[in-house]
């Protein structure tokens, strides 16, 4: 891998109608391709080199359609590289576009992430005129269907009701599950780690048993989640001593992946399905019968 040196002129684009309402920093992020650093922007916005219709403009100003916004110019450090995973298409309509994630990638860009979602995307959209955003969150080790927005409308109106939509996941778990709960906890997210506590968020999850393996003490379960709190199935499940099998924030190394795999997402349109690609004994095509 190597990186190349390139200069970016001035340039003027024009506002479009998927970008309406967008704040000028995360317009910004996206034209720029990740190629500007967050606080970099920042500066160049107070310094007033951004501009739109020729005035100064606040980092978060809302944008509207026709606004006309000046980036000055920027070098630009490119990798010249190929990245290790390719995107996925499950399900696309004009507002919509639906993702199988592989494990192992990260959504958003990191000084650990070589490659990220977000770049991929922005790369293989750069002609669009709004880059697809993801409106909800998957840990770089969990697979499975992402819901991404084609337009800043349909992210707001998505994130604003998103508990309309209707996500179930496959794990597969220590121990045994014998029957079907809901877990209801509050939790707390720490420096180090998630903990239950009264001054934490409420987290609500329907889990199901479907199978339970004796020769290896472990069960798979089907997980809707009815709130969608930071990493709360993991945290839900592992707390009570049931981690999911790879999950190393646990301790539990009995698989070298991380057993979470996100199968279900219903649609106003329509259902969606994925299955996991564990390798035996932990998926088999016959397990789809259980669900």
């Amino acid at each position: 891998m190597s990186l190349m040196t390139v200069k970016k002129e001035v340039q003027t684009l024009i506002v479009p109608p998927a970008c309406a309402q967008q704040k000028l920093i995360s317009f910004l992020k996206q034209k720029t391709k990740g190629e500007i650093p967050y606080s970099a922007l920042m500066r160049l916005i107070r310094r007033g080199e951004v501009r739109v219709n020729k005035r100064r403009s606040k980092p978060f100003y809302r944008l509207q359609a026709g606004d006309e916004v000046r980036i000055p110019p920027y070098y630009a450090s490119q990798k010249e590289t190929a990245p290790p995973f390719s995107l996925h298409i499950v399900f696309e309509d004009k507002n919509l576009l639906v993702l199988e994630k592989p494990a192992g990638l990260a959504l958003h860009k990191g000084s650990k992430t070589p490659c990220s979602l977000q770049e991929m995307l922005l790369n293989h959209f750069v002609d669009k005129d709004f880059v697809p955003t993801p409106v909800h969150r998957l840990d770089k080790e969990t697979s499975g269907l992402l819901l991404l927005a084609k337009n800043f409308a349909t992210l707001t109106s998505l994130q604003k009701n998103w508990s309309q939509v209707e996500k179930r996941y496959l794990a597969w778990v220590k121990g045994e599950i014998k029957k079907e709960t809901i877990l209801e906890d509050y939790l707390l997210k720490t420096p180090h780690k998630i903990v239950f506590s009264p001054q934490g968020k409420k987290a609500i999850s329907r889990v199901k048993p479907l199978l339970f393996l004796k020769s290896k003490q472990i069960t798979l379960l089907e997980i809707k989640i009815l709130t969608g709190r930071t990493r709360q199935i993991r945290a839900q499940l592992g707390l009570r001593n049931h981690p999911l099998l790879g999950d190393k924030k646990f301790k539990e190394f009995t698989t070298p992946f991380l057993a979470l795999h996100a199968y279900y997402l219903k649609l106003p349109s329509k259902a969606l399905y994925s299955y996991p690609s564990w390798p035996k004994p932990y998926w088999q095509e016959r397990f789809k019968k259980l669900i």
